[in-house]
């Protein structure tokens, strides 16, 4: 049975974030015209939570199961879920079901009601809903120290809904819209017939609609990345999570922050990742310096998408893809992975993919080492590249880092500094040829091409500094990682028992609320802080009893407490 300060602190987190009173106020009445049940709405959002901790399930009945069969009956009747003094006088699970469908439908913004709603109206429910959720995170995050600046994002994939083991086949639309090679080609095998089905769940597909049930509206065929590197494809959406990822590794430094989900929001699998995104990011405000993304983002134009974060200040963190490692050769610098290159670099250094997935550590040192000695050879950066792709820069002889004949005062050191011989020749100078401008000013602008302006970064990609800021991504996917564990959150496909975006974005936002919670506790337990500074930190019961009263005993008891409230 839930321990009775497991209760509160479940109470408190919808009560202090008004979560219920947000939402219900988005609604303004229900489908007969009256005014929405503030109350049950309430309880529902409660029963979700304590479902979620104490059953591992976001479903309405372990809700239910949540609300009637593990709390206390003082808790029962202070929340008004024991409502007289029989052994089941409690409120009808009829009601959750009437308050959570009062929700779905007055909130509703996706396809089941894209005709019957203007564009203004949609986006309205649309902002009810994220700013509800949103506070919810925030009260969370207000338990513990928070830092903003860094952020990693990443989207999970969570099946929908369906009656039935059957599904669509993809349509040509959504094949259309996937813009990962391998996983278009997965789903025209799919469409066709083709292909294995073990990564499905056991669905079956057809082109036969009698057989395909209550299709969530909001749901798609898309992919998802596997574990083993490979793909997978399912039907459903994407939940994007902006994680505020620590600097250092709780294994390595107990003080280190816990890793806490700030934002979090459910789309269409066909959504556009980018407007997603930055949406989120807006919601967050204005502390996000830096953020690691994964290597879908290098598909994005740089207009829609490095521009768009240069220009609130953000810069952003990712890996390289097989097929963005192009060398473009221009008069002042050979581009390669992002960064202007000495043209004088050497071929080998062009083509330089980073070790696979199940890479040792000791393949990933020795890549770094190859980047140290590639890296001598970029041009310096006197000032970083700007939302229009322009940068200043310095030839690295000029710098020091390499040692050229163009610049004498680097070779009158190389020897003593051991440093990199440029050989001129590979400039390809014809007699009588002025070296390029890199090679005779002290410093010059450039801008970047399109296609090397997005795959820009801070740091040189492949480098030690690259690695050990990209590492902080797994912050993020171990944050889905623990929420789809089921002895945690338990987000599995059967979590998400309700057709369209708003209730799957509810129970997401309240399992990322649960998660946090677990994971800030779990941290000032670890370093023994002082828990009366913030009530989600105040220490559970050291025993929790479960009272079994007898019928006539139960009237007793309800009748005492009602009496005392």
């Amino acid at each position: 049975m839930n321990n009775r300060a497991a209760v509160e602190r479940i109470r408190l987190m919808v009560d202090e974030s008004k979560f219920a009173e947000r939402l219900v106020a988005g609604i303004d009445r229900d489908p007969k015209g009256l005014k929405t049940n503030t109350e049950m709405v309430r309880l529902l959002l409660i029963g979700l939570l304590l479902g979620i901790e104490e059953c591992k399930t976001g479903t309405i009945t372990g809700a239910y199961v949540a609300l009637t069969k593990r709390m206390d009956i003082r808790d029962q009747v202070r929340l008004g879920i024991k409502i007289g003094p029989g052994p089941k006088d409690f409120i009808k699970r009829d009601r959750l079901y009437y308050a959570a469908d009062l929700v779905c439908k007055g909130l509703a913004y996706g396809k089941s009601v894209e005709f019957d709603l203007t564009v203004d109206e949609r986006d309205r429910r649309h902002d009810v809903l994220l700013e509800a959720c949103h506070a919810l995170l925030d009260y969370t995050a207000e338990a513990t120290e928070v830092d903003d600046t860094e952020i990693a994002i990443d989207a999970t994939s969570i099946w929908g809904w369906a009656k039935g083991k059957y599904l669509p086949k993809p349509s040509l639309e959504e094949i259309n819209d996937q813009t990962d090679e391998l996983f278009r080609a997965a789903l025209i095998e799919l469409a066709g017939g083709q292909g294995a089905v073990d990564d499905l769940e056991g669905s079956v597909i057809t082109d036969d609609p009698t057989k395909l049930g209550d299709l969530d509206p909001d749901s798609a065929w898309c992919g998802a990345s596997a574990k083993n590197g490979g793909m997978k494809r399912f039907y459903g959406k994407y939940a994007h999570a902006l994680v505020a990822v620590p600097r250092g590794k709780i294994k390595y430094d107990p003080n280190t922050r816990a890793p806490i989900v700030r934002r979090i929001e459910v789309t269409r699998a066909t959504d556009d990742v980018v407007k997603v995104t930055l949406r989120l990011i807006d919601h967050l405000g204005l502390n996000v310096k830096t953020i690691l993304v994964d290597r879908h983002y290098s598909y994005k134009k740089f207009v829609d998408w490095q521009r768009a974060l240069m220009q609130r200040g953000i810069r952003q963190v990712f890996d390289l893809r097989s097929d963005d490692h192009k060398v473009l050769r221009h008069p002042d610098a050979t581009y390669i992975d992002g960064f202007a290159h000495c043209p004088a670099t050497p071929v080998e250094y062009f083509h330089m993919p980073r070790p696979g997935v199940f890479a040792t550590k000791d393949e990933h040192k020795v890549f770094q080492k190859r980047m140290e000695k590639r890296e001598v050879h970029s041009h310096f950066i006197i000032n970083q590249m700007d939302a229009d792709g322009n940068m200043k820069l310095r030839c690295p002889a000029r710098e020091y880092k390499v040692a050229c004949p163009l610049f004498p005062p680097s070779m009158a050191v190389a020897a003593k500094k051991g440093l990199t011989i440029i050989n001129t020749d590979l400039l390809e100078l014809e007699p009588g040829q002025e070296p390029p401008r890199c090679c005779i000013q002290d410093s010059f602008r450039i801008t970047l091409p399109e296609e090397v302006a997005k795959l820009n970064q801070l740091d040189y990609w492949g480098s030690l500094a690259w690695y050990i800021i990209y590492g902080l991504r797994s912050y993020v996917e171990g944050v889905f990682g623990n929420m789809k564990n089921p002895r945690t959150e338990n987000l599995q496909r059967s979590a998400i028992q309700k057709n369209g975006l708003v209730w799957a974005q509810l129970v997401v936002t309240l399992m990322s609320a649960s998660y946090n919670v677990r994971m800030i506790r779990s941290r000032h337990d670890r370093m023994e802080f002082d828990p009366i500074h913030h009530p989600l930190l105040a220490p559970d019961e050291e025993s929790v009893t479960h009272y079994s009263f007898s019928p006539e005993e139960e009237a007793l008891a309800f009748a005492a407490l009602v009496n005392q409230a």
